[in-house]
């Protein structure tokens, strides 16, 4: 019957129908991509270093467009930074 036809296509959608996703935090260090004071500099992009007085275009762009970085003695010993930038 058309009560049952329906009944089965309802069903059907409820079963395909794809489950809300979770709230849970995917990567630990998302607060480190621009959400605090410490930012993981292999990580975040340009729009983070907008929080820091100096830093915003030259200096993040350089961060981001220069990087991977070891350490913090790697990142001042690349030539691409002036002594007034590091």
């Amino acid at each position: 019957s058309r009560r049952d036809a329906l009944a089965a296509a309802a069903g059907a959608a409820i079963v395909a129908a794809p489950l809300g996703a979770s709230a849970t935090v995917e990567y630990a260090n998302v607060p480190f991509l621009g959400g605090s004071d410490v930012v993981d500099v292999n990580n975040a992009n340009v729009r983070v270093y907008t929080r820091f007085p100096g830093m915003y275009p030259t200096v993040a762009g350089k961060l981001v467009k220069y990087g991977p970085y070891t350490s913090f003695d790697d990142i001042i010993s690349r030539k691409q930074f002036t002594s007034a930038e590091k």
